[in-house]
């Protein structure tokens, strides 16, 4: 009886630990945003239900060599978890949802002396968060958008379109 305990006792350290965490909050980063746009974002991601989830965003500019700038931004995202099933009932899986940013811009040049903007944006995005050893998230997301105001995220035609994989922990 003694040896059994003994074994099950290594063998608990010796196994892989199995998470049975829901990994309710993920915190991520997207660098493919900065690499294309030299904007860098952090969010926070909070599960409402199993099927939703808000989100918390603040955000860095540094998209021209004389423009610097923040912003923050929200979103609620849907989880359609009977598309492609998933593994937790936490922050994993394919979602969509809306989101909004607000961005102020200091644009410092010769021709312009110092300038502050403002911009709005509305729009949409689409995700798929997967979680890899056990903690580690990886999220494909497209998103579009609508911009209002001069520092908006938008071309002059007010439309965008554009992608971005964040990277992150989920807990």
């Amino acid at each position: 009886m003694k040896k059994l305990l003994f074994l099950i006792a290594v063998g608990m350290f010796l196994l892989p630990e199995i998470s049975f965490a829901k990994l309710d909050n993920a915190l991520t980063i997207d660098p493919i945003g900065y690499i294309m746009q030299d904007r860098i974002g952090l969010k926070y991601e909070k599960m409402l239900k199993r099927s939703s989830s808000f989100t918390a965003e603040v955000l860095y500019d540094n998209t021209c060599n004389n423009t610097n700038g923040f912003g923050i931004g929200a979103s609620y995202r849907r989880y359609f978890r009977t598309i492609i099933p998933v593994k937790t009932a936490g922050v994993e899986g394919f979602s969509i949802g809306p989101y909004a940013k607000a961005i102020w811009l200091n644009t410092d040049d010769k021709v312009n002396k110092s300038k502050n903007e403002a911009g709005f944006d509305i729009g949409a995005e689409i995700a798929y968060k997967v979680i890899l050893w056990q903690n580690f998230a990886v999220e494909p997301i497209i998103r579009a958008n609508i911009g209002f105001g001069p520092a908006a995220y938008s071309n002059k035609d007010g439309f965008n379109v554009w992608p971005g994989i964040a990277i992150g922990f989920a807990w």
